[in-house]
């Protein structure tokens, strides 16, 4: 009896920190510190203590390993208070939580759990990204945006091929550890995988090199200063910023590009401020796209009238020839599900009036060709590059406001996003944010220029109008959907009993 008290506390003291280890490690391989090389190794501790756990077990771990993730890589969340922020993490972890507990099932019981344990995380990554409250932070393939080669496999797969490979890595290194002879060759082949994706990726990017020709020049105004609640004073900053940096580009850019909410007041309704960008643009001889707010009457709504978050596209001639409406909002940030059932929304500064989505991903046409506009959050959504690409895009924009978090890790974090959009359409990616990170990216995810947080710069570099479809482009998902059939085979298929006898985590008899 005390014998089997002391294997089970020992047990359980293991088993927390192998789960912790794998938390604290998931997000250190994130920006901030950006270890990324740890993602591969960072599920190895959870995997070993789900191994002989039961399924109510697996769950408790998972939980932990999750929230210890999303708690430290969203830290920056609890700029707006710390019950948002652990909320968020707790939401977060459920992910991981259900994960834990067909992952530990697959292990147990199935004789490829090599194949099946990825696919399991990989379907629960796709799954999370799906709906209004989709949410794509702590997609383990983002962490890799560094290692071009690797995710060169995004234009076939979308992120979900370089996640599958992490967990792959993963599952192989911790079964090896549990028992090395069983494991050997499916270590040793994983590795092959891995390195010949990372080949293929390198002459991928070689080919991509030589068939594009830059010759297009976009140059995107980075003001460096905080644009967050609406007022006089900030109307002041934003012409006292953006109106000079802009008329000193003079003539031979293509493209300027303002952030997110850098118009001044509503340009619609504004004839004195569409006259003052009008001049801009034919002094430039540029296409300007800017960011601004929309309101439009309409007598269904709540107050009388709709709200948007929008960008416009403003002609060499100085005319108003497109604009976009932002379609997939922030919840809780740009509108507030239930705000008439939540007491305590108002002691947090929410929005009082909720912005209405645009009717649709659609792109902007240009005698430089067609653009697509992805504006702030939905950048981190690949389905949405892909539908502007799809839909005809030439070049994506993404124009952000994240002045919201600071000097935080969540810039670069967001950043890091768009550099699997370029990579997953073969597009260049401009993008630019008020405070920073802005950047232009190339179709193989290189960075080519950037301007750092808090900066007053612009990021002037050409690019190219590219057709043609990559794979990802044209059938969206695929690997995605193949992941959540191979996990849920896996699982239907395994061997009717465990292989290995369960460690019960709770008061022992």
């Amino acid at each position: 009896m005390q014998v089997d008290k002391r294997l089970y506390h020992k047990q359980f003291r293991s088993n927390l920190l192998l789960s912790i280890l794998s938390g604290v490690m998931l997000f250190l391989a994130f920006p901030g510190l950006g270890l990324y090389p740890l993602a591969w190794v960072a599920l190895v501790p959870l995997l070993i203590a789900l191994r002989k756990t039961k399924p109510r077990s697996s769950l408790f771990w998972g939980l932990v390993t999750g929230f210890i993730f999303f708690g430290g890589l969203l830290y920056w969340i609890s700029l707006f208070g710390y019950l948002p922020w652990a909320l968020l993490a707790l939401i977060e972890a459920v992910s991981v939580t259900v994960f834990a507990l067909l992952a530990g099932l697959s292990m147990r019981r199935g004789r490829f759990a090599v194949l099946t344990v990825p696919a399991l995380w990989t379907a629960v990554e796709y799954l999370r990204s799906l709906g209004m409250f989709g949410f794509t932070w702590g997609d383990l393939a983002y962490s890799q945006a560094r290692w071009l080669s690797i995710i060169q496999a995004a234009s076939i797969t979308g992120p979900w091929g370089v996640t599958f490979l992490i967990v792959m890595l993963n599952t192989a290194i911790a079964l090896a550890i549990i028992d090395f002879k069983k494991a050997r060759l499916q270590l040793v082949v994983t590795a092959g995988v891995i390195f010949l994706t990372a080949a293929g990726g390198a002459v991928s990017i070689s080919i991509t090199h030589h068939r594009i020709i830059p010759d297009k020049t976009v140059a995107m105004v980075q003001g460096g200063i905080e644009m967050r609640w609406r007022d006089a004073g900030l109307s002041e900053k934003i012409y006292k910023t953006y109106w000079p940096i802009t008329e000193k580009l003079g003539r031979g850019v293509d493209f300027i590009v303002w952030p997110e909410s850098a118009l001044p007041d509503y340009l619609l309704l504004s004839p004195s401020l569409q006259k003052e960008m009008s001049i801009l643009a034919r002094n430039s001889g540029a296409h300007i796209l800017a960011g601004g707010q929309c309101v439009k009457l309409d007598e269904h709504a709540d107050h009388g009238y709709r709200e948007y978050n929008g960008a416009y596209l403003i002609d060499p001639k100085g005319k108003i020839i497109g604009d976009y409406y932002k379609a997939h909002l922030v919840p809780f940030g740009e509108f507030v599900p239930g705000r008439n059932w939540l007491p305590l929304i108002n002691n947090y500064r929410i929005r009082d009036v909720d912005y209405s989505p645009g009717t649709g991903y659609y792109i902007l046409r240009s005698k430089n060709g067609n653009i697509g506009v992805m504006i702030c959050f939905e950048s981190i959504f690949p389905q949405i590059g892909r539908t502007f690409t799809k839909n005809g895009a030439d070049v994506l924009f993404v124009i952000t406001n994240d002045s919201w978090f600071g000097n935080t890790a969540a810039a670069a974090q967001h950043h890091d996003f768009s550099v699997f959009r370029a990579v997953e359409n073969r597009r260049y990616v401009a993008r630019n944010a008020a405070t920073g990170i802005t950047s232009l990216i190339s179709p193989t995810g290189e960075v080519i220029k950037s301007a750092g947080l808090g900066e007053k710069s612009v990021v002037r570099g050409k690019l190219s109008m590219i057709g043609g479809k990559t794979i990802y482009t044209k059938y969206g998902d695929w690997f995605a959907w193949l992941s959540m059939a191979i996990g849920l085979i896996g699982l239907i298929r395994g061997d009717a009993k465990p292989d290995v006898p369960y460690i019960q985590m709770g008061h022992p008899h």
